[in-house]
């Protein structure tokens, strides 16, 4: 680490422990020996932008933004088997240090705040978004160039109000395993976070909770430690009973293999019913034509 580097990491510590509570020394040693080391190396030393993206990355450990390191050389694995907290961790650990230095020095400063600002923003809306579009990029990786106009591209179909159901036959029934969302995870109580996401409770875990991303083809579940918001969409009237091992739509039996009980059930715009079953992880979808 040059002598200019080693200064400014050393003023920042000093200031990161008189500014922030919960200033953590050995996270902060560790972003300055990785990504920002090696934004430092990529940009040719450029002292101006390396001392931005160094005050980022403070802000983003004094406001609880940041709380993991990655090594961007290894930017693929970090991708691939890493759990970010939100989008902008992931911007600032892992994608500024790989994509600002390759831009003009003109533009650098500018990128980095506008990516600052776009995440803040994110993450001041539903949580669902946030760890949506965390789930898109990571799948597709976005430059920040043409990043805004991405996520908005990415957000329409979610948002899209669904057409009215007929609720006809016939019906197709999909199992998601909950699982997917976390090892011990048990469905409970479900709750739309928008016209195609629904939210799932864990029955014994109340920080603890699923995404199903509905619009998605097969359907996302993700996980997160906080409720993903209420919406109130479209009045959805049509009679529903269950009964054991299949359900009863407008008068029409559906088979339901494997479910047994049922301990709740929602019943989504888009002509779909999510039900989950008294001893089980998994959750059922039945979607009329």
């Amino acid at each position: 680490m040059s002598n200019a580097l080693e200064r400014l990491t050393r003023e920042g510590n000093l200031l990161g422990k008189k500014q922030y509570a919960l200033w953590n020394e050995n996270v902060f040693e560790n972003l300055c020996n990785t990504s920002l080391s090696y934004f430092w190396e990529r940009c040719d030393k450029d002292l101006a932008a390396t001392e931005n993206y160094l005050k980022l990355l403070m802000e983003g450990m004094g406001r609880g933004y940041i709380t993991h390191i990655a090594q961007p050389q290894y930017a693929d694995f970090y991708r691939q088997h890493f759990t970010w907290g939100s989008l902008l961790e992931y911007w600032l650990v892992l994608q500024i240090p790989l994509e600002v230095p390759g831009l003009p020095k003109s533009e650098r400063l500018a990128t980095m705040s506008s990516v600052w600002n776009l995440g803040e923003n994110i993450l001041k809306q539903p949580s669902w978004i946030d760890r949506y579009l965390l789930h898109k990029i990571l799948a597709t990786p976005t430059l920040f160039a043409g990043i805004e106009k991405q996520l908005e591209q990415w957000m329409e179909p979610v948002l899209r109000q669904p057409p009215v159901a007929q609720w006809k036959a016939p019906f197709d029934v999909t199992v998601f395993d909950g699982r997917k969302i976390s090892g011990e995870f048990l469905p409970g109580e479900m709750r739309l976070s928008a016209p195609s996401i629904v939210c799932v409770s864990d029955r014994r875990l109340n920080t603890v909770f699923g995404g199903l991303f509905l619009n998605e083809d097969p359907c996302v579940l993700l996980s997160h430690h906080r409720h993903l918001g209420d919406y109130s969409g479209r009045d959805t009237r049509v009679e529903v009973s269950f009964g054991d091992s299949e359900v009863r739509i407008a008068g029409q039996v559906v088979a339901l293999p494997h479910f047994g009980k049922m301990h709740s059930h929602l019943v989504c715009g888009q002509g779909i019913i999510l039900a989950t079953a008294k001893d089980s992880q998994r959750i059922w979808k039945i979607q009329c034509q």
